[in-house]
């Protein structure tokens, strides 16, 4: 999903295309460190980011939930 993404001329357009929420969940410890958790809702995906808060901003971790039915088990996958 983000592969090509990440990599196009312009990155930020094209990981917001299709999001019609996104929200600033709060600051959440992971692993003992502070992380920013973002959280997107799309049509038929909805996704969270955690990016961590202290120095680099360097994505620490990602879930995506396509819902009951939208793939095998519970619809959840974390990175």
């Amino acid at each position: 999903m983000f592969g090509p993404v990440l990599f196009c001329s312009d990155p930020y357009r094209a990981i917001l295309e299709g999001v019609n929420v996104l929200e600033l969940a709060g600051v959440e410890t992971l692993d003992g460190a502070p992380a920013h958790h973002i959280s997107f809702e799309q049509p038929d995906l909805n996704w969270d980011l955690w990016a961590s808060a202290e120095g680099n901003p360097l994505v620490v971790r990602l879930e995506f939930d396509r819902g009951p039915g939208g793939m095998a088990g519970d619809g959840r996958i974390r990175v």
